[in-house]
């Protein structure tokens, strides 16, 4: 097959999951482009980027620097097509900011393909009406993951996805709960299917086992609302009181990074809250081996914004430790309560630090949760087991086949 990935930014340092889906295809002997609109300018990236040459696979959009050497060789039927996108009245501020345009220019230059992929809202509605006017030929198929079903719906409206619902061939969520939220939005349920995104698990076999006495508690993740970062420093401070031998890591950058480190000051435990900034994967994987208990206490934004399935919350699982995490999203779909670790309310903090408080009185119980965590990483998370099924998807809207 021949499959396009529509995306906002490639390479993406926390988008993971794209990248081990297209890792994934390629693997398996398919073709993949990627059109996106530009580099996240990182200076990390994952290894698998240079591995496979994805920047050579890379077509970022055209901008007005050149669009004459863009037009060069576009027929007269395309050139239609592309005049069809600067419809303002039909299509807005897609067609007013020229995004459409652009969009359709640079798929345009790459051909025909059997699946075309889109990932997030703004590319999903974008790829919906490249099919409107006629531009895309394969079969479009639209990932929402988060953000796109919880906050951006609660800025633009519960009718924005109406073309989507319309022009999309199937529309895939990472979680029940959002396919629950689109088919109250109006989308048949026959369009939509759960395919969850995962991590491989045997590259975090054996990762975990307690190094001393010291307990490492672990978060990683952008620092932004939703991550919840500020009560699970309250939380810590909680903890720290009864327990002087713990250290709380939180790994990543983001906005709220002075925020952070501002509270973790007043709150007196400055210097046992450690924020060493994004790292690698590797060294990801270094830092999950001398840690305890991974700590996830996301929480909803006020823009609405919600997690999905966060990918370092499978790995840290998949690596056998123990998750105290929130109700929230789609994370009890992948951490079960009294389980594989302990779910308690949002924004909650004293719960959070009662539950941290049980893990680090009873490691045997944080080794149960943990070997609990990797079984249910194993079973239902597995990326290799997802992205055959994710090959089968695609197969069966290639033959009109039911999808299982």
């Amino acid at each position: 097959m021949k499959i396009a990935f529509l995306v906002g930014y490639f390479p993406a340092l926390s988008e993971t999951f794209v990248l081990n889906q297209i890792i994934g295809l390629l693997n398996r002997g398919h073709t993949v482009d990627i059109f996106a609109v530009t580099s996240k300018g990182e200076a990390l990236v994952h290894p698998e980027v240079l591995k496979y040459g994805l920047l050579s696979k890379t077509h970022y959009r055209y901008n007005l620097k050149n669009i004459f050497s863009a037009l060069f060789g576009i027929s007269y039927g395309d050139l239609k097509k592309l005049l069809g996108t600067l419809n303002f009245l039909r299509f807005k501020s897609n067609a007013f900011r020229f995004r459409l345009f652009f969009d359709a220019l640079h798929l345009l230059k790459g051909g025909c393909y059997d699946i075309i992929h889109s990932h997030f809202a703004t590319k999903s509605i974008i790829g919906a009406e490249l099919k409107e006017i006629g531009i895309l030929k394969g079969k479009l198929v639209s990932t929402f993951y988060g953000y796109d079903v919880t906050g951006f719906i609660k800025k633009n409206g519960k009718d924005v996805y109406d073309v989507l619902f319309g022009e999309a061939d199937l529309i895939i969520v990472i979680v029940e709960r959002w396919k629950k939220k689109l088919v109250e939005l109006g989308c048949v349920p026959e369009k939509i299917a759960v395919q969850r995104i995962g991590v491989n698990p045997e590259k975090f076999r054996d990762a975990h086992g307690r190094q001393n006495s010291t307990i490492r508690i672990l978060s990683i993740g952008r620092f932004v609302e939703k991550k919840g970062f500020e009560c699970g420093i309250r939380a810590f401070a909680r903890v720290s009181k009864k327990n002087p031998d713990t250290i709380y890591e939180i790994i990543g950058d983001g906005p709220l990074k002075n925020r952070l480190e501002t509270l973790a000051e007043e709150l007196g435990i400055r210097e046992k809250v450690i924020f060493p900034g994004p790292k690698k994967q590797n060294e990801l994987m270094e830092i999950i081996k001398k840690s305890d208990i991974f700590l996830v206490p996301s929480m909803t934004a006020v823009n609405g914004d919600e997690e999905g399935t966060p990918v370092v919350l499978m790995e840290a699982m998949a690596s056998g430790l123990p998750v105290v995490s929130t109700n929230h999203g789609g994370i009890p779909e992948l951490v079960k309560d009294g389980t594989t670790g302990f779910l308690v309310g949002e924004k909650d903090s004293g719960a959070l630090a009662d539950k941290l408080e049980i893990l680090i009185k009873n490691p045997a119980l944080g080794e149960k949760f943990g070997e609990n965590g990797r079984k249910q990483i194993e079973e239902n998370f597995d990326s290799n087991k997802l992205n055959d099924n994710l090959v089968e998807i695609y197969s069966s809207l290639l033959t009109g086949s039911q999808m299982r």
